[in-house]
């Protein structure tokens, strides 16, 4: 396993450019992203292709339709005819977030690819420049590698509308062993695992039975920061929380939410906007002085919803207790 100074350099210039969502009703599935999210779209169609999908030649036809989040490209992919990975991911989970995709530079794909199938990824599909990892039993997720010049890859607007994503989930069962399957597969890590309780919480709300509440509770929660994207680790430990439903659902895991900060001074304003469409908060506080809250959007978006408000962490509270994966 890498050490922690050699993790922070390989993470610290990583570019991330796609999340995927895959769906079986791309057209529901982006009317509740546009009113719910406000996303906006930037390219919608038919799309086909032919790749290789475990080596063997395949045409496939899909439903895409795309649009950017600040910087990264949110992508609705509804499967048609033929076999991907995507394809495969829907039939094997339902609809819901699937693929996170890394840039790496065009004279780098084919040694990057080689380097994953060395510490034994299954390449599952590729085409025209980009390759798409399975690692749905070991984290429920795909991971996907494309060349800065692959043709697969949208030009991002030149007028941002302020809104990033700037963190992605995987909720897991064990997050010591979820944090090594990153670090000793992709290179994302060094991970800063704290604990995620009454005591570490202030402002604490947890829907229980249609109501907020301050339950006992507990979840572990891994942070590392790798280029433009925060890779978030959170397992459930005890106590009733929007975690701990996902994984009883879902027990391999997978990519659980996106969150964005909501600018200065429009906390209330965003709040208001996801109530007046009657999706409620399911789990909200404060860690130190950093306030978030969960919008309970999964089953209209297929993902949830994490708000931040964007003040910095100056103190961590006592009894989060933070340790590191790799310890040094």
């Amino acid at each position: 396993m890498m050490t922690q100074k050699e993790l922070y350099a390989r993470c610290k210039d990583r570019v991330f450019d796609q999340i995927t969502l895959v769906t079986d009703n791309a057209f529901t599935q982006t009317a509740n992203l546009i009113s719910i999210y406000q996303w906006t779209v930037s390219s919608m169609g038919i799309v086909s292709g032919k790749g290789k999908v475990d080596g063997k030649e395949s045409y496939y036809t899909a439903y895409e339709i795309c649009g950017f989040v600040g910087d990264i490209e949110l992508r609705v992919v509804q499967p048609i005819t033929g076999d991907t990975s995507y394809k495969r991911y829907l039939d094997r989970f339902g609809a819901g977030l699937c693929c996170l995709r890394e840039v790496v530079p065009q004279n780098r794909y084919g040694e990057e690819l080689e380097c994953y199938k060395s510490r034994g990824l299954i390449l599952e599909q590729e085409e025209d420049g980009c390759a798409v990892f399975d690692l749905k039993s070991e984290l429920g997720i795909l991971y996907a590698v494309v060349s800065e010049c692959s043709p697969l890859r949208h030009k991002e607007p030149e007028q941002a509308d302020g809104r990033r994503i700037c963190q992605i989930n995987i909720t897991c069962k064990d997050i010591e062993a979820a944090s090594r399957k990153l670090i000793e597969l992709l290179d994302i890590g060094p991970y800063e695992i704290g604990h995620i309780n009454p005591v570490t919480v202030t402002n604490l709300g947890i829907r229980v039975d249609g109501r907020l509440e301050q339950p006992e509770f507990e979840y572990l929660l891994g942070m590392n920061c790798c280029g433009n994207l925060e890779i978030e680790l959170i397992a459930p430990v005890k106590g009733p929380n929007c975690f701990a439903d996902y994984m009883a659902r879902r027990p391999e895991g997978g990519f659980n939410h996106l969150k964005e900060v909501v600018p200065t001074g429009q906390w209330e304003q965003t709040l208001q906007h996801y109530a007046d469409l009657g999706m409620e908060q399911c789990i909200k506080g404060k860690i130190g002085p950093c306030g978030w809250c969960f919008m309970n959007t999964e089953k209209e978006l297929g993902f949830l919803v994490e708000l931040g408000d964007g003040v910095p962490m100056t103190k961590l509270p006592n009894g989060y207790d933070p340790y590191f994966i790799p310890a040094e």
